[in-house]
């Protein structure tokens, strides 16, 4: 959760746009006024884990983004189907087993506040099925070890990232990603990636690889130039962040993913469920 919220918190930055004419640090730019901003990912495994705040003006780098008159909804098709769950005045969530998510189906979010209006996202489609054959766990020595994905893969265009979740007895410590947001192949293949991590006092950890529609790799390219641009001195117009929200600004994007639970300093082969 810690580098979910982590990975929200700065793609709503990237959404902080440039009625009134002003000018920063010698740049004059256009601001149109404050908007909701609305991040999140939807997977039939995991629900909906999302953020919504407010947009604040460039020139005021103090602004306070928190908004707490949101009401955050899931929409099937369209149409809302379930209501999600706050867990702060920015986060909120919709577990997998409150409401059935069918891959068939189109999925969005949409966001209602009372100060701000409404915004919601484009209608997106789930990925091909995600076939992860196995993960094999590896230890190189006390510090480094050595997760490999099995999978097959049939579309040339998929994209994805692993994430691991490490537990020592019984609770949660940490949850992050490992490797990079990858292209995967198309065929049978494999993705090693080697961990850095002080595992001593953990006993296990659930290792997942997620599989995400097309337009998160629009978007994942575009945080990049984005971010080149502005550190560019000599490159006058900064590249936008790509966003697929009416009404606001963000993103919201669909996956799929499978997992696997691993002992930790048991060298063997696990299958998903």
């Amino acid at each position: 959760m810690k580098i979910f919220i982590a990975t929200l918190l700065t793609a709503i930055l990237a959404f902080t746009s440039c009625e009134i004419e002003s000018d920063v640090h010698g740049y004059s730019y256009k601001y149109p006024g404050d908007k909701l901003a609305l991040i999140g990912y939807i997977s039939p495994q995991n629900g909906v884990e999302a953020s919504v705040t407010r947009s604040t003006s460039p020139a005021d780098g103090y602004g306070d983004p928190v908004l707490a008159d949101v009401t955050l909804f899931l929409c099937e098709d369209g149409e809302e189907v379930a209501e999600c769950h706050t867990i702060d005045d920015i986060h909120y969530t919709l577990d997998a087993k409150d409401y059935h998510i069918d891959t068939n189906r189109k999925y969005s979010l949409k966001a209602v506040s009372k100060s701000l209006g409404t915004a919601y996202s484009k209608p997106s489609s789930f990925p091909s099925p995600l076939q992860l054959d196995s993960v094999v766990y590896e230890k190189n020595d006390d510090w480094y070890h050595i997760l490999t994905f099995y999978f097959f893969n049939e579309s040339p265009q998929d994209y994805c990232r692993f994430h691991m979740t490490k537990y020592g007895h019984g609770l949660a410590y940490d949850n992050n990603v490992i490797g990079g947001f990858s292209e995967l192949p198309k065929a049978y293949s494999h993705y090693e990636i080697n961990t850095h991590d002080d595992i001593h006092h953990r006993d296990s950890a659930f290792v997942e690889m997620r599989k995400y529609a097309d337009e998160m790799y629009i978007y994942e390219k575009s945080l990049r130039d984005n971010f080149k641009s502005e550190t560019d001195p000599y490159f006058d117009n900064v590249f936008p962040v790509y966003d697929n929200i009416t009404g606001g600004y963000g993103f919201v994007c669909t996956y799929i993913s499978q997992s696997v639970m691993i002992m930790i300093n048991e060298e063997k082969t696990y299958i998903p469920k």
